[in-house]
């Protein structure tokens, strides 16, 4: 697999995995450019199974820059995103939404594409409209909305009734927040770039390092 990323960029974690700010969209593709090292974004497709091709509209060597809509507001299943991390190491996803009745499928479709980024460890940078928690706040199960009902609260058309998706959802929402820790990075690039996986490392004990003193620091102060 092609690796010409910097990944002592992808381990400072202050310069941001999951973003959230009202300028998130454009703090994501401004990390995409960073990341993408000089490397031209262009048009890409993967191979998929059975002689279909995922195409991809923003490729820089193994980084992909894509929107939601274009992954989980089309009929795509697991085949297409195992194709996709199989041939690229990093996604960076824009526009998560919060999860709706109107938007019943494309939270089907994040959630398998969640999976399939955790078990190939890729690294996924994304812009959301709230937090891994708060996407998923409107899906419940049907024990819980039959609770709500008799106890005069019945579901909204923002709701989603769903067991699958109610049972799924803290899978998700785990995963997501795991995905963006030291130990998943050094996951990620035990996988795909073995060799700079002492520079992560290295990073990663400086954080807890900075983090140790500041800890102290205020304990010193109180």
């Amino acid at each position: 697999m092609e690796s010409t990323t910097d990944y002592r960029m992808l381990a400072t974690h202050s310069e941001g995995l999951y973003f959230l700010t009202p300028s998130r969209d454009d703090d994501l593709y401004r990390r995409f450019v960073e990341l993408a090292a000089g490397q031209p974004a262009r048009p890409e497709s993967v191979q998929v199974a059975m002689g279909r091709e995922l195409a991809l509209t923003e490729v820089a060597g193994p980084l992909v820059y894509a929107r939601f809509e274009d992954l989980c507001g089309r009929p795509l299943g697991a085949a297409d995103f195992i194709a996709l991390a199989q041939a690229k190491h990093t996604l960076l996803l824009r526009g998560v939404p919060v999860f709706t009745g109107a938007s019943r499928s494309q939270a089907y479709r994040f959630v398998t594409l969640i999976d399939v980024l955790y078990e190939h460890r890729t690294r996924l940078l994304c812009s959301a409209e709230a937090t891994p928690s708060d996407l998923f706040a409107n899906v419940v199960t049907v024990a819980a909305a039959a609770e709500a009902r008799r106890k005069g609260r019945p579901p909204g058309p923002e709701q989603v009734v769903d067991d699958n998706l109610g049972f799924a959802k803290d899978r998700t929402i785990s995963r997501l927040l795991e995905m963006q820790s030291g130990e998943y990075l050094e996951a990620h690039a035990k996988t795909h770039a073995p060799h700079l996986l002492l520079a992560i490392q290295e990073q990663r004990r400086k954080e807890e390092a900075r983090e140790a003193g500041l800890g102290r620091a205020a304990g010193d102060s109180g």
